[in-house]
Formats: structure tokens, C-alpha cells, sequence
């Protein structure tokens, strides 16, 4: 059976053991407390500008109640009715009763993650990826500003099976024998971060696209796999993800065959998305560095292996390639199980 997902209000915290150190801690705090990261925000919307939260953080002080489970699945995140009782009923057992400087902590919000940490001593509470929170409701009661986090698991079912069933189609790279190690490893280094890579990537397509949009992505996706120029490619993402969501064209860099990398990279640089610090570029980072170390070393242990090193690196050019076309395949049915679900952005 599926779990259901948990509220969180505002953050969750995991009641575990250490909670007494915390306290210890407290007590021999420092009564200074450092400067909070923080941005002016455009009025009267108290609006900031996106580029921060792409590239940067901001910081806001906050009180934290705790965390709620096993929520019933038909709770209405939008409902203050509904939230209200919910946190009224924790209060009792779950939640704080009284706001103290016990609870005092800071959020801190980027593009990519919500991260939850205590005021004195910053010991972490959590840290959540934005597309694991399902709703925010805010509601002011009285003198207090409730911020409600509805979470989710981002591997559920209806998105897993997608995910496992294209993990499972990533053909094994061909390769020379020469130097068995390093080719091992780079296997296997190219079939976990493919399939990670690819998971992160689609996950972030459901929370940001509608169904028509993706179904419209799957079409450019499968017109560039046939023949369709980067150049052409590009601009039509450019135009279906508009100035909003243009940074999501960063999630596409390890799917883009290296023949075309530069362009795709000069683009990028002409629209103005610069590299961020979500997990899909880091990701990719981390496996062109792996390999990248692999190939020197064994080049340097043995002069002879350079023939090996560039068949490797051939073959996992080629499996970039060929991952287009089962990709595409994919996203479609990723787009058609959102329109059956009814699934909205």
C-alpha cells in the first residue's frame, strides 16, 4: 500500500535521539546570532527576482512546530478549515503547544530545495527538493503566519514505473578489451547516472509542464532524434519553456549528443541560463569528471591503452545518442498517463 503523503507544518522534524544535546547546546549558545542571507524584495508582492533563487538563496527566520504523519490522503492543503483542525488536534501531542525560542530556526529557499535548519548551533533539520512538495498553503490565524508544507514521495508509483522500465532499456555500451577495469566501471557509472539523471529530469517535467506541453516536448525530442537540426531544437524549446522555465533547458545537457554539446552550450549562454546547483547538472558533473579520471589514469599506467580509452569514450558517446530515442518514448507516455490522471500543473 502506497503511503499517504505527510503534512508538514511549517517544516517537518524528525523527533529522534540527540534531541537533549540540542538542548545542552541551547543552553551554551551564544547570545549573538549571525546575519541572515537575505535579498530586497520587489513590493507590493514582496516579489524576488528569479535569477536569485537560480543562482543563490534567501534566508527567512522562522518558528518551527514540527512535523504531522499519517495525514489522511483526502486532506485539502487548500482548506483552512481543514488545516486548522489538523494542526489544532497536533498540538496536543505532535506539535509545539507554545512558541518559545526553542522553535526558533531558519528556512532557507533556492530554485532546487527548501532546507530547514535550528537558529543557534544550525544543526539541520531537513532538506526537501522542490519537486517533493506537492502544495503551500499559508494561512494567518490570529498573530501567526502558518506556512504548510504538503509533501510527497518523489519515486511514487505511477512516475517509478516509468522510471524502472527506462532504466531497464539502457543498451551496455560496446568496448574494446584492453583495459577491462576501467570499462567496467565506466558502465557502470553510465547506467546509474543515466537512469538518475533521467528520473530527476522527468520528475522536473511533470511539476513544470502541463500535459500538452510535454506531448509538445516528446515531438521536438523525436523530430531532433530524426534529423532536426540543435539549432532548431533549441529554439523551440526555447519558445515552449519561455523566459519562466528556460532554466530547465540545463536538465537537458547529459541527453545532448556530443557533436552538438557546443552549441547547445553557446545557446545556452545567448539566453542567459547560467549553471545552477540543482541535482541534474551536478549529476552529470560528477560522471564527466569519473570517467574523465578513469581514462587518465589508465592511460598513464599504461601508454598502450590510449586505443582503449578513445573506444570507450566512443561507445559512451554513442550511448548518449541512442538514449534520445528511448527518452522521447517515454516522455510521451509520461504525458499521456498525466492527461488520464488529470493532472495539472
Amino acid at each position: 500500500m502506497e503511503t499517504e503523503p505527510g503534512i508538514v507544518s511549517p517544516f517537518k522534524r524528525v523527533f529522534l535521539k540527540g534531541e537533549k544535546g540540542r538542548d545542552k547546546k541551547t543552553l551554551e549558545k551564544s547570545t549573538e546570532r549571525r546575519a541572515l542571507h537575505t535579498f530586497s524584495l520587489s513590493l507590493p508582492d514582496h516579489r524576488i527576482d528569479p535569477d536569485i533563487l537560480l543562482n543563490d538563496y534567501i534566508e527567512k527566520e522562522v518558528k518551527y512546530l514540527g512535523q504531522l504523519t499519517s495525514v489522511p490522503g483526502y486532506l485539502n492543503p487548500s482548506s483552512r478549515t481543514e488545516v486548522l483542525q489538523l494542526i489544532d488536534n497536533a498540538r496536543s501531542h505532535q506539535l509545539a503547544g507554545q512558541l518559545t525560542s526553542e522553535q526558533d530556526a531558519v528556512v532557507s529557499l533556492s530554485a532546487y530545495n527548501v532546507k530547514l535548519v535550528w537558529r543557534d548551533g544550525e544543526d539541520i533539520i531537513l532538506r526537501v527538493p522542490i519537486h517533493d512538495i506537492a502544495a503551500v498553503s499559508y494561512i494567518r490565524d490570529d498573530s501567526l503566519h502558518l506556512v504548510v508544507l504538503k509533501t510527497e514521495d518523489s519515486s511514487s508509483k505511477d512516475v517509478k514505473e516509468v522510471f524502472e522500465a527506462e532504466a531497464s532499456t539502457f543498451p551496455s555500451p560496446s568496448s574494446t578489451p584492453a583495459s577491462p577495469q576501467t570499462i567496467t566501471a565506466s558502465e557502470s557509472e553510465l547506467s546509474t547516472t543515466a537512469a538518475e539523471l533521467l528520473q530527476d529530469y522527468m520528475t522536473t517535467l511533470r511539476t513544470k509542464l502541463s500535459s500538452q506541453e510535454i506531448q509538445q516536448f516528446a515531438t521536438l525530442l523525436r523530430e531532433y532524434r530524426n534529423g532536426a537540426s540543435i539549432h532548431e531544437f533549441c529554439i523551440n524549446l526555447r519558445q515552449l519553456y519561455g523566459d519562466s522555465r528556460k532554466f530547465l533547458l540545463l536538465g537537458l545537457r547529459p541527453f545532448i549528443p556530443e557533436k552538438d554539446s557546443q552549441h547547445f552550450e553557446n545557446f545556452l549562454e545567448t539566453i542567459g541560463v547560467k549553471d545552477g546547483r540543482g541535482i541534474i547538472t551536478d549529476s552529470f558533473g560528477r560522471y564527466k569528471r569519473t570517467t574523465s579520471s578513469a581514462s587518465d589514469s589508465t592511460t598513464n599506467g599504461n601508454g598502450a591503452a590510449g586505443g582503449s580509452d578513445e573506444g570507450t569514450a566512443t561507445s559512451e558517446g554513442d550511448e548518449w545518442d541512442r538514449m534520445i530515442s528511448d527518452i522521447s518514448n517515454d516522455i510521451e507516455a509520461l504525458g499521456s498517463s498525466m492527461d488520464q490522471d488529470g493532472v495539472s500543473p
